[in-house]
């Protein structure tokens, strides 16, 4: 593991280490009525067998929807249950299931808000 000058685990070393590799992170993510919600896609990136970035030490350069762990904590979307965002009072992340009460929530009021179908109903 590299570590900094004097030795120690530089800050970057710390995140990787605490850091489950779920690829939650690294899920395609949309905003729908004001809440962050994952879609059912991963970053082009993600090698999904073993959910690690195929392009990590590029990656902000490569794919601009990359973000900072703090960037990421500020935007809501890393997952409710990631180690970054545990402690953090009145975090709440991403929906995480489009078929969700939460997510249906969402959908029936933009559908409300927008005065258009319902959403969440099944294409017919």
């Amino acid at each position: 593991m590299a570590s900094d000058a004097g030795g120690g685990k530089t800050s970057r070393n710390v995140h990787e280490d605490i850091c489950r590799k779920c690829g939650k992170c690294c899920r395609r993510k949309a905003i729908i009525g004001g809440r962050v919600v994952y879609l059912p896609h991963y970053c082009k990136y993600l090698d999904v067998n073993t959910k690690l970035c195929t392009v990590y030490h590029r990656r902000f350069e490569v794919n601009s929807a990359c973000k900072s762990i703090e960037e990421a904590i500020r935007m809501r979307i890393l997952p409710a249950d990631c180690v970054y965002v545990r402690g953090i009072k009145g975090y709440r992340g991403p929906v995480e299931e489009w078929e969700s009460p939460e997510a249906e929530e969402i959908f029936r009021r933009l559908a409300i808000e927008h005065d258009d179908t319902d959403l969440t109903a099944a294409p017919g």
